[in-house]
C-alpha cells in the first residue's frame, strides 16, 4: 500500500511532511489544499514510511520467510490501558510476527509490559532505531523484557521506531 508525504507551505512552515500511515496525515493533507489552493498547489508524493525504512536501514526485515509472515504497525502515541486506546495489546501479544511501535519511546515501558502480561515472551528480541538514515542513528538491541531499561540507560530519545520479534535480533550479516 503506497503511502505518501505531503508538500511544505510557501512560508517554509510545516503542513504535513510525514507519511500516511496515520489518518491524521489525510486530514492535514485536505486542510493544506483549502488553505493554500489559491497560493501554492499542494502535492502529495509517494513515500515509503518510517515503520518500514528504518528498521531496513537498520537491516531489519520486517518480515521473513520461515521467521515472519506478518508485521503489524501500531502507534504509541496512546498508552496500553488509556480510554482512548483502540489497540488489543493482549492480542498483538498473541501474534507470533512484528510488531512495529511509531511514537512509542516515551512508553516503551508501558508497551513492553502489556506485551509481556499477553504472553509474548521476555526473550523476544526488539530494536529499538534513533534517527534513522541520519548520521546520528543508533540502533540498540536488547530484549522484551530489557526493552525499557535499555531506553532508558541509553537514554533513547524521539524519533525511534520500536522493532519487537525475532526479525529485531537480525544484523546485516543475519539477514
Amino acid at each position: 500500500m503506497p503511502s505518501s508525504s505531503i508538500a511544505l507551505n510557501p512560508a517554509n512552515s510545516w503542513c504535513g511532511s510525514r507519511v500516511a500511515i496515520h489518518m491524521s496525515t489525510v486530514a492535514a493533507s485536505k486542510s493544506c489544499r483549502r488553505a493554500w489552493r489559491q497560493i501554492v498547489p499542494v502535492t502529495v508524493v509517494p513515500g515509503i514510511s518510517s515503520s518500514i525504512s528504518a528498521p531496513a536501514l537498520a537491516g531489519i526485515p520486517v518480515t521473513h520467510r520461515g521467521v515472519t509472515h506478518e508485521v503489524v504497525i501500531a502507534s504509541g502515541h496512546v498508552p496500553p490501558g488509556h480510554p482512548d486506546s483502540l489497540t488489543d495489546w493482549a492480542a498483538l501479544a498473541r501474534l507470533r510476527g512484528t510488531i512495529v511501535l511509531m511514537m512509542a519511546v516515551e512508553r516503551v515501558d508501558a508497551f513492553a509490559t502489556a506485551l509481556l502480561d499477553g504472553g509474548r515472551a521476555g526473550s523476544t528480541p526488539v530494536a529499538l532505531i534513533e534517527n534513522a538514515s541520519l548520521p546520528s542513528q543508533r540502533v540498540l538491541r536488547t530484549t522484551l523484557a530489557e526493552a525499557a531499561q535499555t531506553a532508558t540507560e541509553q537514554q533513547l530519545k524521539p524519533p525511534a521506531i520500536v522493532v519487537i520479534g525475532d526479525v529485531a535480533g537480525f544484523t546485516d550479516a543475519a539477514s
